[in-house]
């Protein structure tokens, strides 16, 4: 018997002993799993995997992070509710609450969305046509790639002659619709540029695309924060803006004003139009017979503004013939639709100099600081000049005494919705 108990005990140990083996190779199995399990703790507490991966992991108030996807264990999380944060350069960060029993690991998988913002343009050319231009960072100039979206034929061939053979192949797309589409000028250049061109990637993207109100604003909302690319406003025969690796701030908010950028802007393309910087600018008022008026030249949209049904809108429009449309902001059908030409008076270059306009602030009003010898009366009208030509008419509101500020006086005029910039000069209206 003795020796039929020690067989039997022999046994139950080999048993044992293989028993610990597997369990063992579960463990190393289990270990090679986890990949990225801390060595703080056996236990793992939660499981976590985010869309794109790589996001940093904060659970509870741990003084470390986690890197996703990842298996969270530490000595000081218990059964109950766990706090985890999951935060990764570009998106939005994302907090949640976790029930933990205590037993089995709690899971947590996030898609996380991109970080979006604004850009607010001010001060541009009414009616440009305002883009959002992303482009590789291999690239040897972003802004000069971005330059082949202009409307300018001046700025096209002078971006298409620069561009080096090693961006190329970034816009081999963009440079095949400019020779097929282009003006002869502009199409000749892109042509060469096709002769030895490699197969293209084009990773240029337009990612954002409007048109510039009455008063020189647009607006791009949803703008990922990672790379938000390069802006460039542009209308034939007016100098383009380009502004290029753009960043949004913190809160997400970036306001780029035309003006102060002005100096940095390339040479005007209406130097190489004259016909186009003659034609100038007038006053259009529409009485709106829908929610949103459109109005375009030449089969291209030059402002597209919100309106309530018989509200009159003042527009400012090219000397030119329009098409005015009447949208229905719900479906987006045009329920009607009307051609015509403004009124065009000539430039009053030639007009009486007033002065120049010394203040535009949106509390205390317009002001024009006056020459000396004028005498001017409230109610009249006068004429903004801006780069030599009309861009709006309005009047006087009334004549204040000079001072420091203004030695021989100042005018207030009416604003409205009228495009004054601070240093337009102003003239009296012939």
């Amino acid at each position: 018997m003795k020796h039929g108990r020690s067989r039997k005990g022999q046994g139950m140990r080999q048993a044992a002993f293989w028993l610990a083996g597997l369990a063992v190779l579960a463990a190393c199995r289990r270990s090679e799993a986890r990949g990225n399990r801390p060595a703080e703790s056996e236990i793992i507490v939660l499981t976590v995997r985010t869309e794109p991966p790589g996001a940093a992991v904060r659970v509870n108030r741990i003084g470390r992070a986690w890197t996703a996807p990842c298996d969270v264990a530490h000595p000081s999380l218990r059964r109950g509710m766990l706090d985890v944060t999951v935060e990764l350069a570009g998106y939005q960060t994302v907090t949640r609450r976790v029930p933990y029993d205590g037993h089995a690991p709690a899971y947590l998988e996030v898609r996380l969305a991109v970080q979006a913002g604004t850009i607010v343009l001010k001060n541009a050319v009414p009616g440009s046509t305002v883009m959002l231009i992303q482009t590789p960072a291999e690239a040897a100039s972003g802004a000069a790639l971005a330059s082949l979206w202009s409307e300018n034929e001046p700025v096209l061939v002078a971006a298409l002659e620069k561009l080096p053979d090693s961006d190329l192949p970034f816009v081999v797309g963009r440079v095949k619709e400019l020779a097929a589409h282009a003006s002869e000028k502009v199409s000749a250049p892109a042509k060469k540029k096709l002769e030895n061109a490699p197969a293209g990637r084009d990773p240029v993207r337009v990612t954002h695309r409007t048109v510039a109100d009455v008063n020189g604003e647009a607006r791009f909302s949803q703008v990922a924060s990672g790379k938000p690319g390069h802006l460039l406003a542009t209308r034939p025969g007016s100098t383009d803006l380009l502004v290029p690796d753009l960043r949004l701030d913190a809160k997400g908010l970036l306001t780029i004003d035309a003006t102060a950028l002005a100096a940095k802007a390339p040479a005007p393309a209406a130097e190489a139009n004259p016909e186009a910087a003659k034609a100038g600018l007038a006053q259009l008022s529409v009485k709106s017979k829908g929610d949103r008026i459109r109005v375009s030249a030449g089969g291209k949209v030059i402002t597209d503004v919100p309106a309530k049904p018989d509200e009159v809108v003042r527009l400012t429009v090219p000397r030119e013939k329009l098409l005015v449309e009447f949208i229905d902001a719900k479906t987006g059908a045009v329920t009607g639709s009307v051609e015509m030409s403004p009124e065009s008076s000539a430039p009053a270059a030639d007009a009486e100099r007033v002065g120049r306009v010394q203040l535009v602030h949106r509390v205390y009003g317009v002001f024009v600081k006056l020459d000396p010898g004028l005498l001017l009366a409230p109610g009249e009208e006068i004429v903004i000049i801006r780069d030599g030509r009309e861009v709006a008419r309005t009047k006087i509101v009334r004549i204040t005494s000079g001072d420091e500020t203004y030695p021989d006086g100042a005018a207030q005029v009416v604003r409205g919705e009228v495009p004054i910039r601070k240093g337009d000069e102003v003239r009296r209206s012939k």
